[in-house]
């Protein structure tokens, strides 16, 4: 027993010594600035409140991935106003910062490059039912969507399309 907590502790020991090297790289500490401020933003302005993040960061920034919740009942033409809303606000966002240009896997930064995701949910924090979206995302060049069966307990899908149209669409009813 004491061989295994003295293990465990040195261990811990190593962990610490190699994380107090560690210097966060500068552009995900820019890629950070950027999501921080966004998240406020969609948070203060569409009451999407922000629940992860990630991406491809390795060398430089590949991917940028953010995961929201929004609470409603939304249908498929308001899921695409809403998730095509938050992708064209966020690349504008990343295209315009100089700071983050030299970092940039693409300039400009795609589309293509943000995964965003919407989970809607009711006022018990529930996925969405009734046939509405549950779940809106990006991968790629396609948007899905996604219903709940609350039987099953789980996500089907609903309708799929590329990101072009589903852009054209949301601008020509602007």
């Amino acid at each position: 027993m004491k061989i295994i907590k003295w293990s465990l502790f040195s261990v811990i020991l190593l962990c610490q010594a190699c994380m107090s090297r560690y210097e966060t790289p500068e552009h995900v500490k820019k890629v950070c600035d950027i999501t921080e401020s966004y998240i406020q933003e969609r948070y203060d302005s569409r009451q999407l409140t922000g629940y992860g993040f990630g991406g491809g960061f390795m060398h430089n920034v590949e991917t940028i991935s953010l995961y929201f919740h929004k609470q409603g009942e939304f249908d498929v033409p308001a899921a695409r106003q809403l998730i095509i809303e938050c992708i064209e606000n966020l690349k504008e966002r990343i295209n315009q910062d100089l700071d983050i240009q030299p970092y940039l896997n693409e300039t400009p930064f795609p589309a293509s490059a943000l995964e965003i995701s919407i989970s809607f949910i009711d006022k018990n924090r529930n996925r969405a039912g009734n046939g509405y979206v549950a779940l809106a995302f990006q991968v790629r060049d396609k948007l899905f969507y996604c219903r709940h069966d609350p039987i099953a307990d789980r996500l089907e899908d609903l309708y799929e399309e590329p990101y072009e149209e589903a852009l054209k669409i949301v601008q020509s009813t602007h």
